[in-house]
């Protein structure tokens, strides 16, 4: 599965490549510990969770400081 992840403020790359072996639940931070970790200080060490269940990929924020966003819009809930 191919990743890219942009900084939606300055439309700046934070991270690209290909994850492998990829599980049902992925947890995304810039923490040592993430499945996918983004080197930035704008992401809480755990940020979010992706879930993927049934052909289907769903976002979950973690209590994140700055929030997480799909398709530019602050989640509050899992989407």
């Amino acid at each position: 599965m191919k990743v890219t992840v942009k900084n939606l403020q300055n439309n700046q790359l934070v991270t690209s490549g290909e994850l492998s072996n990829v599980k049902n639940i992925l947890l995304l931070g810039r923490g040592t510990d993430c499945d996918l970790m983004l080197p930035s200080n704008a992401v809480s060490r755990k940020h979010a969770r992706l879930l993927f269940i049934n052909d289907m990929i769903f976002v979950e924020d973690l209590g994140s400081t700055g929030g997480t966003k799909v398709n530019n819009t602050k989640i509050s809930e899992m989407v």
